[in-house]
Protein backbone atom coordinates (compact mmCIF):
# COMPACT_ATOMS: atom_id res chain seq x y z
CA UNK A 1 0.00 0.00 0.00
CA UNK A 2 1.26 3.43 -1.14
CA UNK A 3 2.53 5.99 2.22
CA UNK A 4 0.00 8.64 2.56
CA UNK A 5 1.70 11.63 4.02
CA UNK A 6 0.33 14.97 5.98
CA UNK A 7 1.34 18.36 5.73
CA UNK A 8 1.73 20.77 7.94
CA UNK A 9 0.38 23.86 6.59
CA UNK A 10 1.04 26.89 9.35
CA UNK A 11 -1.09 24.73 12.40
CA UNK A 12 -3.51 22.76 10.31
CA UNK A 13 -2.85 19.43 9.07
CA UNK A 14 -3.89 18.88 5.87
CA UNK A 15 -3.70 15.85 3.44
CA UNK A 16 -3.43 13.17 2.98
CA UNK A 17 -1.04 13.04 -0.30
CA UNK A 18 1.00 10.45 -2.16
CA UNK A 19 4.69 10.76 -2.46
CA UNK A 20 4.27 12.20 -6.15
CA UNK A 21 1.56 14.56 -5.64
CA UNK A 22 4.04 16.08 -2.65
CA UNK A 23 6.71 16.11 -5.09
CA UNK A 24 5.10 17.50 -7.89
CA UNK A 25 3.95 20.43 -6.22
CA UNK A 26 7.15 21.36 -4.86
CA UNK A 27 8.63 20.37 -0.94
CA UNK A 28 11.35 22.74 0.34
CA UNK A 29 13.88 20.67 3.04
CA UNK A 30 11.96 22.14 6.35
CA UNK A 31 8.54 21.41 4.86
CA UNK A 32 7.09 19.18 7.77
CA UNK A 33 5.79 15.92 6.90
CA UNK A 34 4.12 13.05 9.03
CA UNK A 35 3.81 9.32 7.41
CA UNK A 36 -0.05 8.62 8.00
CA UNK A 37 -2.37 9.70 10.67
CA UNK A 38 -0.04 8.70 13.85
CA UNK A 39 3.16 9.64 12.48
CA UNK A 40 5.44 12.25 14.09
CA UNK A 41 6.44 15.42 12.39
CA UNK A 42 9.68 15.50 10.39
CA UNK A 43 11.53 17.81 8.24
CA UNK A 44 11.19 16.27 4.83
CA UNK A 45 14.85 16.26 4.43
CA UNK A 46 14.96 13.83 7.22
CA UNK A 47 12.63 11.34 4.94
CA UNK A 48 14.96 8.86 3.25
CA UNK A 49 12.79 8.10 0.38
CA UNK A 50 12.48 12.06 -0.54
CA UNK A 51 16.53 12.21 -0.68
CA UNK A 52 16.82 11.56 -4.50
CA UNK A 53 14.39 14.12 -5.43
CA UNK A 54 15.98 16.65 -3.42
CA UNK A 55 19.33 15.24 -5.30
CA UNK A 56 17.12 16.22 -8.69
CA UNK A 57 16.73 19.72 -7.78
CA UNK A 58 20.55 20.01 -6.72
CA UNK A 59 19.96 19.89 -2.74
CA UNK A 60 22.95 17.15 -1.87
CA UNK A 61 22.37 16.67 2.06
CA UNK A 62 25.75 15.60 3.58
CA UNK A 63 25.67 12.20 4.81
CA UNK A 64 28.34 9.28 5.77
CA UNK A 65 27.38 7.88 2.05
CA UNK A 66 28.34 11.27 0.20
CA UNK A 67 30.61 12.96 2.14
CA UNK A 68 34.20 13.43 -0.15
CA UNK A 69 37.66 11.12 0.79
CA UNK A 70 40.82 12.47 1.20
CA UNK A 71 41.56 11.26 -2.19
CA UNK A 72 38.91 12.51 -4.31
CA UNK A 73 39.59 15.80 -2.66
CA UNK A 74 43.34 15.44 -3.24
CA UNK A 75 42.56 15.00 -7.27
CA UNK A 76 40.56 17.78 -7.22
CA UNK A 77 42.83 19.66 -5.48
CA UNK A 78 45.98 19.34 -7.87
CA UNK A 79 43.83 19.67 -11.17
CA UNK A 80 42.82 23.30 -9.34
CA UNK A 81 46.60 23.86 -8.78
CA UNK A 82 47.52 23.12 -12.45
CA UNK A 83 45.14 25.22 -14.14
CA UNK A 84 46.30 28.47 -11.63
CA UNK A 85 49.51 27.51 -11.36
CA UNK A 86 50.20 27.28 -15.36
CA UNK A 87 49.00 30.29 -16.33
CA UNK A 88 50.01 32.31 -13.45
CA UNK A 89 53.32 31.43 -13.97
CA UNK A 90 53.41 32.72 -18.09
CA UNK A 91 52.19 36.16 -16.37
CA UNK A 92 55.00 36.21 -14.29
CA UNK A 93 57.37 35.78 -16.63
CA UNK A 94 55.56 38.16 -19.36
CA UNK A 95 55.69 40.58 -16.30
CA UNK A 96 58.99 40.22 -14.82
CA UNK A 97 58.89 38.39 -11.95
CA UNK A 98 60.36 35.25 -12.92
CA UNK A 99 63.45 35.47 -14.78
CA UNK A 100 64.30 32.40 -17.14
CA UNK A 101 68.42 31.88 -16.83
CA UNK A 102 70.43 31.32 -20.07
CA UNK A 103 72.38 28.53 -18.06
CA UNK A 104 72.34 26.82 -15.18
CA UNK A 105 74.90 29.38 -13.67
CA UNK A 106 72.96 32.17 -14.39
CA UNK A 107 70.10 31.18 -11.77
CA UNK A 108 68.70 33.56 -9.67
CA UNK A 109 65.64 33.23 -7.51
CA UNK A 110 63.58 35.90 -7.50
CA UNK A 111 64.06 39.18 -5.34
CA UNK A 112 61.42 39.27 -1.98
CA UNK A 113 59.55 42.28 -3.71
CA UNK A 114 58.74 39.92 -6.21
CA UNK A 115 57.97 36.88 -4.60
CA UNK A 116 55.54 38.74 -1.89
CA UNK A 117 53.82 40.36 -5.38
CA UNK A 118 53.60 37.07 -6.95
CA UNK A 119 52.48 35.36 -3.35
CA UNK A 120 49.57 38.38 -3.14
CA UNK A 121 48.11 37.75 -7.15
CA UNK A 122 47.99 34.30 -6.18
CA UNK A 123 46.21 34.37 -3.21
CA UNK A 124 43.52 36.93 -4.64
CA UNK A 125 43.35 34.53 -8.12
CA UNK A 126 43.19 31.49 -5.74
CA UNK A 127 40.25 33.10 -3.62
CA UNK A 128 38.43 34.77 -6.49
CA UNK A 129 38.58 30.94 -8.57
CA UNK A 130 36.98 28.97 -5.52
CA UNK A 131 34.23 31.74 -4.40
CA UNK A 132 33.46 32.38 -7.69
CA UNK A 133 32.77 28.39 -8.67
CA UNK A 134 31.42 27.71 -5.47
CA UNK A 135 28.38 30.11 -5.37
CA UNK A 136 27.56 29.39 -9.19
CA UNK A 137 25.40 26.56 -10.44
CA UNK A 138 28.34 24.15 -10.36
CA UNK A 139 28.94 24.21 -6.40
CA UNK A 140 32.71 23.61 -6.77
CA UNK A 141 35.68 24.07 -8.80
CA UNK A 142 36.81 22.54 -12.12
CA UNK A 143 38.78 20.16 -10.18
CA UNK A 144 35.58 19.40 -8.27
CA UNK A 145 33.47 19.22 -11.41
CA UNK A 146 35.76 16.51 -13.18
CA UNK A 147 35.78 14.98 -10.03
CA UNK A 148 31.99 14.90 -9.49
CA UNK A 149 32.43 16.96 -6.35
CA UNK A 150 30.21 19.91 -4.77
CA UNK A 151 30.34 22.05 -1.73
CA UNK A 152 27.45 22.59 0.29
CA UNK A 153 26.08 24.01 3.81
CA UNK A 154 24.15 21.33 6.11
CA UNK A 155 21.27 21.75 4.37
CA UNK A 156 22.70 20.71 1.09
CA UNK A 157 22.48 23.76 -0.17
CA UNK A 158 25.12 26.04 -2.27
CA UNK A 159 27.56 27.94 -0.48
CA UNK A 160 26.45 31.82 0.11
CA UNK A 161 29.21 34.08 -1.12
CA UNK A 162 30.18 35.37 2.06
CA UNK A 163 30.29 31.57 3.45
CA UNK A 164 33.00 30.76 0.83
CA UNK A 165 34.59 33.43 1.00
CA UNK A 166 35.46 32.50 4.84
CA UNK A 167 35.48 28.98 3.65
CA UNK A 168 38.20 29.64 1.08
CA UNK A 169 40.33 31.95 3.01
CA UNK A 170 40.70 29.66 6.04
CA UNK A 171 42.14 26.98 3.34
CA UNK A 172 44.41 30.00 1.78
CA UNK A 173 45.95 30.92 5.38
CA UNK A 174 46.41 27.38 6.20
CA UNK A 175 48.11 26.37 2.97
CA UNK A 176 50.50 29.62 3.61
CA UNK A 177 51.19 28.65 7.45
CA UNK A 178 50.96 24.82 7.89
CA UNK A 179 51.66 24.08 4.23
CA UNK A 180 48.99 21.38 3.41
CA UNK A 181 49.01 19.90 7.23
CA UNK A 182 45.83 21.30 7.83
CA UNK A 183 44.45 18.84 4.68
CA UNK A 184 45.59 16.17 6.45
CA UNK A 185 43.28 16.89 9.33
CA UNK A 186 40.23 15.45 7.20
CA UNK A 187 41.33 12.10 7.92
CA UNK A 188 40.44 12.50 11.60
CA UNK A 189 37.24 14.07 11.00
CA UNK A 190 34.21 11.92 11.58
CA UNK A 191 32.48 14.48 8.78
CA UNK A 192 35.73 14.19 6.78
CA UNK A 193 36.55 18.28 6.95
CA UNK A 194 39.33 19.57 7.23
CA UNK A 195 38.92 22.07 10.09
CA UNK A 196 37.95 25.77 7.22
CA UNK A 197 35.55 23.47 6.27
CA UNK A 198 34.39 22.79 9.97
CA UNK A 199 34.52 26.62 10.87
CA UNK A 200 32.54 27.96 8.18
CA UNK A 201 30.56 24.62 8.45
CA UNK A 202 30.48 23.65 4.34
CA UNK A 203 30.97 20.01 3.28
CA UNK A 204 32.64 18.79 0.48
CA UNK A 205 29.81 15.71 -1.13
CA UNK A 206 29.94 13.31 -4.21
CA UNK A 207 27.14 13.82 -6.57
CA UNK A 208 27.73 10.57 -8.26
Amino acid sequence: MEKEYYLLDGKERTGPFTYRELVEQGLDTDTQLAVGLTGDWQYASELPEFIEYFQSVGIHFPTGDNLAGFGLRAGAFIIDMILLIIPLEFFFIKAGYIVIPSSIENITMPSLQNSLIMQSIFSVVFLLYNTLFEVSSWKGTIGKKICNLIVVDIDGNKLSFLRSLGRNLGALIASNLFYGVSFLSMLFSEHRQCWYDYLSKTYTVKTK
